[in-house]
């Protein structure tokens, strides 16, 4: 395992016994960065996804929903929390807007 996270023989023999520790924590490190770059690209994807389908089915007198702006920052912590109060706002209006064009839909089948 641990030369798959880039300890070397040497290393893990005859090395510092806490370099183990060292290694272990950086590869958890990458391993939920990783993890957040994947739900953040996840995030996007949804959103510009989100943004199509309501402009696909909007009304005539409805605004069109665009896609971010700009990217994300999340260089402030005050800003990153009203961000993702601003997403959880907009999943559940695109979660409530999903569920009312399923029900409608339903109805116009019959069903």
């Amino acid at each position: 395992m641990y030369l798959a996270i880039g300890m070397s023989y040497d290393q893990f023999w005859r090395g510092d016994p806490e370099l183990v520790i060292s290694y272990r924590k950086a590869d958890e490190l990458r391993q939920k960065r990783s993890n957040e770059e994947a739900w953040l690209n996840g995030l996007y994807v949804y959103d510009a996804l989100a943004a199509t389908v309501y402009n696909m089915n909007r009304k005539k007198n409805q605004n069109p929903k665009s896609y971010m702006n700009q990217p994300i920052d999340f260089s402030a912590k005050a800003s990153r929390e009203s961000e993702e109060q601003r997403i959880k706002n907009e999943k559940l209006k695109a979660e409530l807007w999903m569920r009312n064009f399923v029900k409608q839909y339903a109805e116009k089948r019959g069903g």
